[in-house]
């Protein structure tokens, strides 16, 4: 016999537009951080 226990923070599954927009979100910040990363190695950002 299997136990489920109860809910604790009464989360749903996200529908697919939803997961879509978390992934693109999360995608765009991804390669932001990126592109700052290589513009500071190559030294044509932040500059002192």
């Amino acid at each position: 016999m299997r136990v489920i226990p109860p809910p604790v923070f009464k989360t749903q599954p996200l529908d697919m537009a939803e997961l879509l927009l978390c992934i693109a979100l999360s995608s765009v910040v991804f390669f932001a951080v990126k592109i700052e990363k290589w513009l500071m190695l190559s030294g044509m950002l932040y500059r002192s």
